[in-house]
């Protein structure tokens, strides 16, 4: 169910809350509470769920697009003059290409009132990368043993695991609680977008993922969608 807010309250509610989770996790850091690496997946996964608030306050994507788009140019401000611990490699560009990613599938589906509204393709692109990214992390650092490396980049097998198994269950969730699917596609659907999502995010080296891995799940499952769609009309 949207609630749409008119765009000075939503742009508002959205920079609050957002600026609250940084703060938050800003002072915690400082204060010894939080390690650096704790604070930057609390705001990697933090920000990625703020895509569900976004495409249900806000009325007209090109004003929820403007937020990603002040923090992309942000990042990189931070990034280029290495104003935040959190972002201390020159080569990792992902603090930028996150909230790039984020303008971008709002851009392409977000549109809200409109018939044409595909917003779940933005939020399950989204939750795969601030969850599903987040898990492959956190399972691969804690239990991976099994480790590959693909075009010089390392990762391991338990971390693609989780990617894989978040993944799909995200995917399935979104399409059965936004587009009313039956558990038999969702869960298919969630399968094969769970698979590809673990590939792309194999193979991105330097922070690519949190632009590749978003963009192209959104993209994949717009395919089977498509696909399946047509299919339907031609039974």
């Amino acid at each position: 169910m949207t609630l749409p807010l008119p765009h000075l309250t939503a742009l508002l509610l959205s920079y609050g809350c957002v600026g609250a989770l940084l703060l938050a996790t800003e002072l915690l850091r400082r204060a010894g509470k939080m390690t650096p690496d704790t604070a930057r997946k609390i705001v990697h996964v933090g920000v990625g769920l703020w895509v569900v608030p976004t495409v249900l306050v806000f009325a007209d994507w090109r004003v929820a697009i403007v937020p990603p788009l002040t923090f992309m140019v942000a990042n990189y401000v931070i990034h280029r003059f290495r104003l935040s611990p959190l972002d201390s490699d020159p080569a990792n560009l992902g603090t930028v290409f996150f909230p790039f990613s984020f303008a971008v599938l709002l851009a392409v589906f977000f549109r809200p009132g409109e018939p044409g509204n595909q917003a779940f393709l933005a939020v399950a692109g989204l939750l795969t990368m601030a969850l599903g990214d987040a898990a492959a992390a956190v399972f691969g650092k804690r239990y991976g043993t099994r480790r590959y490396t693909i075009l010089g980049h390392s990762r391991t097998m338990e971390g693609s695991m989780a990617m894989f198994l978040v993944t799909g269950v995200l995917i399935a969730a979104v399409l059965g609680a936004m587009e009313d699917y039956s558990w038999h596609p969702a869960v298919a659907f969630g399968l094969v977008t769970g698979t590809a999502a673990a590939g792309i995010e194999a193979v991105c080296p330097f922070g690519s993922d949190n632009l590749f891995v978003p963009l192209g799940t959104a993209a994949i499952l717009w395919a089977l969608v498509e696909v399946s769609g047509a299919a339907l009309g031609v039974i």
